[in-house]
């Protein structure tokens, strides 16, 4: 993919939300880092998108915290930081670049493990899923979630299988890339 093309994607998926447009230049640098953790860690950069837009709804910010429980007490465990909707265990403030990468590198290790058939793990068979699904693993329709969004930014119409476990969020966001995306006449599934 090129940087042209993955930056105008963002661009368009960006204004999927009612914003004001993003610059060609934010969209040619948001591109250009998503390309550069993708290719590091061979990874597709429109599922990164589409893991994006999933997780974050391609926004940068500090993101929620979450809590775990010590000696009955809630305490501040950490941050979810978007984009990419990357988990850390601390509260500092990490570069959207770095955040990329960091996902990249665990969509990268998910990919490995799937196609090694989980060695030890519930899942033998390497069809039963798609490894982003192992970047929600609390959310079971998460990899419809997520392939909808990826096919709708590849222009390729969604999956009866995808479609029929969407929310009424998936759903409205995917009716809304599928406006700026469509499906190319007579494509296939």
């Amino acid at each position: 993919m090129t940087l042209a093309a993955l930056s105008k994607i963002i661009c368009l998926a960006w204004g999927i939300y009612g914003r004001t447009q993003l610059a060609d230049a934010e969209c040619d640098e948001r591109a250009r880092e998503v390309l550069a953790a993708a290719g590091r860690h061979r990874v597709d950069p429109v599922l990164m998108v589409a893991v994006d837009v999933q997780e974050c709804d391609l926004r940068d910010d500090v993101g929620a915290p979450f809590y775990k429980t010590v000696r009955g007490r809630r305490v501040l465990a950490g941050r979810d930081h978007c984009p990419m909707g990357v988990r850390t265990w601390d509260s500092r403030r990490y570069a959207r670049a770095a955040l990329y990468d960091e996902a990249a590198r665990r969509l990268s290790r998910w990919k490995r493990w799937c196609a090694a058939g989980h060695p030890g793990g519930k899942y033998r068979g390497a069809g039963d899923h798609h490894f982003v699904s192992h970047y929600n693993p609390g959310n079971p329709a998460y990899e419809s979630q997520v392939m909808t969004f990826y096919r709708r930014l590849r222009r390729l119409p969604v999956r009866e299988r995808d479609a029929s476990r969407m929310t009424p969020r998936t759903r409205e966001i995917e009716r809304r890339l599928a406006r700026r995306f469509s499906a190319p006449p007579g494509g296939q599934s």
